[in-house]
């Protein structure tokens, strides 16, 4: 059974399945290593347990990998980008009072 059970906790795999098809593996394993239902069970929540934890590993490098690639490309954060969007505006707005202010000024 432990053999069965490190052979299917591979990382990317496990974390892939959806709940029903662990469930479904884990009944048509635990039928075929003929074991007791409360081992059954055991290796059905563990294999759950096993599934959120791989999931959660692969999100937290992926996360990872993105920012790395990220700064190495020397990209701007969502917030750098807004800061300087925001920025933007309030220059146009500038450029805009100047523009009438001048045009004010040339009627007279």
């Amino acid at each position: 059974m432990d053999f069965i059970k490190k052979s299917l906790l591979t990382g990317i795999g496990l974390a892939c399945l959806t709940t029903e098809k662990i469930d479904d593996l884990g009944k048509r394993i635990v039928k075929e290593a003929e074991v007791s239902r409360e081992e059954g069970e055991k290796f059905i929540k563990d294999l759950h347990k096993q599934s959120d934890e791989a999931r959660s590993r692969l999100k937290k490098q992926i996360q990872e990998t993105v920012k790395k690639t990220l700064t190495e490309l020397n990209l701007p954060t969502r917030d750098e980008y807004d800061m300087l969007k925001d920025e933007v505006v309030s220059l146009k707005e500038q450029v805009s009072r100047l523009q009438d202010e001048k045009e004010k000024d040339t009627k007279k």
